[in-house]
């Protein structure tokens, strides 16, 4: 995916522990002050994300449910609602009438 050496994953407990990925500390055991703070801006880096898919979901249909065609080709589409979202918000009059509001966290 040409993900730069030094990228990171933003993930949940779901998924396995490695180098590339970030997943909060588990709450089986007292946290401290510094994976308390962590397990928050990783949950706020997580809703960025899950903000912007939904606002993706909701503008492109196609991402509502599992693309069922190849890796190159569901490349090629995730590129170009990424060029066509930003073209939309450069020429939309109002931010608001590009993105409702319900979509984002405030």
């Amino acid at each position: 995916m040409n993900i730069p050496a030094e990228g990171v994953f933003l993930a949940d407990d779901a998924f396995p522990l490695r180098t590339n990925v970030l997943k909060p500390y588990t709450r089986a055991t007292a946290l401290n002050k510094t994976q308390l703070v962590f397990n928050y801006r990783l949950s706020i880096g997580r809703r960025v994300v899950e903000n912007s898919f939904g606002i993706f979901a909701a503008r492109f249909r196609i991402f509502e449910k599992p693309i069922p065609l190849s890796v190159a080709t569901t490349e090629q589409i995730v590129k170009t609602t990424c060029a066509l979202h930003n073209w939309l918000r450069k020429t939309s009059t109002n931010f608001q009438s590009y993105v409702e509001q319900e979509f984002m966290d405030s």
